[in-house]
């Protein structure tokens, strides 16, 4: 065999085999047009370079894993639907429910998760629901909100990011707002005696708490209405046809994810 046919043949089915050839274009991982720190965020004009710490997780997991990935970010709900028509491959950080498992793949191993959130209510400081016994009754075992105790105060009703599975507890359990509220704007509706409380994961509450200079005037009530894993679950079509490759992502997530979160967090000591 004349050498240079030989040398094309190795060399395309070295191509062939390689990750970037099978998946073709970059996977595009979509994420919410909200600044959520320290989980992601993005203050500049590049849609397509995000940080924070979910960031530092999916790309080094991407890397080891020889995924190649790009972002984007879109309103929550349109994350989902360009997911489910495959105009993106992936979305985070998402939490896993009977329903939402059938429209997207998720990885089965609970240990692939990216983390697991706890979401707290936070209220207003001499507001509502800003009283030992009136707290005392709406907590229920594990510092949980007890809902059905919560409605005997209602008043203006609580909040949480549109879209949310916390959102959707709360419209199940009718003590949801009227009105939507981002975050941003939910929390200057507590501070302002606008809403009873806003349910949202605790760091980035805390974070819009000091963003905001808040902390005179809204806290974290040490009550949390769920604790859930979040997951990066891709397009089921998507999926089957880069099955290996996706597991060993979400595999390299499970490897990553605790020394990226102990050295994100290093930081600011």
């Amino acid at each position: 065999m004349d050498i240079s046919a030989f040398l094309c043949k190795t060399l395309l089915v070295v191509l062939l085999l390689s990750p970037a050839y099978c998946f073709g274009e970059s996977a595009t991982f979509c994420y919410e047009d909200k600044n959520y720190e320290p989980y992601v965020f993005n203050y500049s004009n590049y849609e397509n370079i995000p940080n924070g710490l979910l960031i530092n997780i999916i790309r080094s997991a991407a890397h080891k894993a020889n995924l190649p990935i790009k972002f984007i970010r879109r309103p929550w709900l349109r994350c989902q639907q360009m997911v489910k028509d495959n105009q993106a491959q992936a979305l985070f950080a998402m939490i896993k429910t009977p329903v939402r498992a059938t429209s997207f793949t998720y990885p089965t191993n609970i240990n692939q998760a990216l983390m697991t959130v706890e979401y707290g209510l936070f209220i207003k400081k001499t507001g509502l629901l800003d009283n030992k016994n009136t707290l005392k009754d709406i907590t229920s075992v594990g510092n949980r909100l007890n809902l059905e105790n919560y409605k005997k105060y209602l008043k203006l009703g609580l909040s949480a990011p549109t879209g949310y599975v916390v959102n959707d507890i709360l419209f199940k359990h009718d003590s949801l707002s009227n009105f939507e509220y981002t975050l941003d704007e939910g929390f200057l509706a507590v501070a302002e005696n606008r809403l009873d409380g806003y349910v949202v994961s605790k760091l980035i509450g805390f974070n819009k708490i000091n963003e905001y200079d808040l902390s005179n005037l809204i806290y974290w009530s040490n009550i949390i209405l769920a604790s859930n894993d979040w997951y990066i679950p891709f397009n089921n079509e998507y999926y089957q046809l880069h099955k290996i490759q996706i597991e060993q992502f979400w595999h390299e997530i499970s490897n990553v994810k605790d020394e990226e979160i102990s050295q994100y967090f290093s930081e600011f000591k």
